[in-house]
């Protein structure tokens, strides 16, 4: 909620949440919403992240909770293999 109430009083978009709720609520409240793989992704795509797959191997490694059948999806759509 916090994140939220800073984003609407900075007047910062995109907010930065993973939390599905907090999502939801942003949503209602109007602001664009990303992630930590869409960040990732958005520095990979502006190459100043070189190794999207070793990114996304350290969360896991770090046991950030990410379904990896999404992180394979992503991987593949950006024409890399998957995990």
């Amino acid at each position: 909620m916090s994140t939220i109430l800073l984003a609407k009083e900075l007047g910062a978009n995109p907010v930065l949440l993973d939390d599905y709720r907090a999502r939801k609520l942003a949503k209602v409240e109007g602001l664009e919403i990303l992630g930590t793989v869409g960040l990732l992704e958005a520095f990979y795509l502006r190459r100043y992240l070189t190794d999207l797959r070793s990114a996304f191997q350290q969360l896991l490694m770090h046991h950030v909770y990410i379904d990896h059948r999404l992180l394979d999806r992503r991987l593949r759509g950006l024409g890399l293999p998957p995990l």
